[in-house]
C-alpha cells in the first residue's frame, strides 16, 4: 500500500516557495565564519626589531660615553683654579722610558701650573703653564735669554729650543691660550725631546 503524501484537507502545497499548508520552510542557516587569526608571527617581527633597535641604540650611547669622557691627567681642582687650558702630553706618544707624573699636577699662587715628566735615571722634565703673554714679550724673551735658538712644529705651536746656563729650555706658545715654559737637563737626546714637544695635546 503507498503512503498517500497528498496535503491533508484544506492544506495546499506551495510549489515555489517550499512551505507546506502556507507556512515557510525552515531556510538553511549559513555557515559559521571562523575567527580571523591574529598575525602572531608578523607582530612577533615587529617587537623583535623594536628590542634590537632599542639595544643598538643603548649600544651607540654608551660607546658615546666611553669616547667622549673626560680622560684629562689633569685633576679638576687644578684645572678649575685657572682660567687656561692645560696641555699635557699624551703618553702613548712619548718616547720609550718617559713617564707623564700624575700626580705632580699643581697651581700655584702665581696662576700657574706646574707638573714634571720623568725619564732616565730620576732625570726629569719640568713643565710650566700660564697664560701666553704678548707677541713682542715672547720675542724678547727670545732675543735676550736665547739667542741661539732652534724650532720645532707641533700640533699645539711653534716650539722654541734654546739653553740657560746648563739647562734646556724650550717656550712653546700654543695655538689656544696657553704659554708652555720647558725645562730640561742639558744632555737631554735632542730627538727624543723633539718627541716628548710633539706629544703635547690640547686638553
Amino acid at each position: 500500500m503507498v503512503n498517500d503524501i497528498r496535503p491533508a484537507r484544506g492544506q495546499r502545497r506551495d510549489y515555489t516557495s517550499g512551505s507546506v499548508g502556507g507556512r515557510p520552510a525552515p531556510q538553511p542557516q549559513p555557515p559559521a565564519l571562523p575567527p580571523k587569526k591574529v598575525k602572531k608571527s608578523r607582530r612577533k617581527r615587529w617587537i623583535f626589531g623594536v628590542l634590537i633597535l632599542l639595544i643598538l641604540s643603548a649600544g651607540a650611547a654608551s660607546g658615546w660615553i666611553f669616547t667622549h669622557r673626560d680622560k684629562s691627567p689633569v685633576p679638576k681642582s687644578v684645572q678649575s683654579a685657572v682660567s687656561f687650558p692645560i696641555y699635557y702630553p699624551d703618553q702613548k706618544k712619548l718616547p720609550n722610558g718617559y713617564t707623564l707624573d700624575t700626580g705632580s699636577f699643581s697651581a700655584g699662587q702665581d696662576n700657574a701650573v706646574i707638573y714634571k715628566i720623568h725619564y732616565g735615571d730620576n732625570k726629569t722634565i719640568a713643565v710650566t703653564v700660564q697664560v701666553k703673554p704678548p707677541s713682542s714679550a715672547l720675542q724678547n724673551f727670545y732675543s735676550t735669554r736665547i739667542p741661539l735658538h732652534t724650532t720645532v712644529n707641533t700640533s699645539v705651536g711653534t716650539a722654541t729650543v734654546g739653553a740657560i746656563g746648563t739647562q734646556t729650555i724650550v717656550s712653546l706658545p700654543t695655538n689656544g691660550n696657553s704659554w708652555l715654559l720647558i725645562t730640561a737637563p742639558g744632555n737631554i737626546d735632542q730627538s727624543q725631546l723633539k718627541q716628548v714637544l710633539q706629544a703635547f695635546k690640547a686638553p
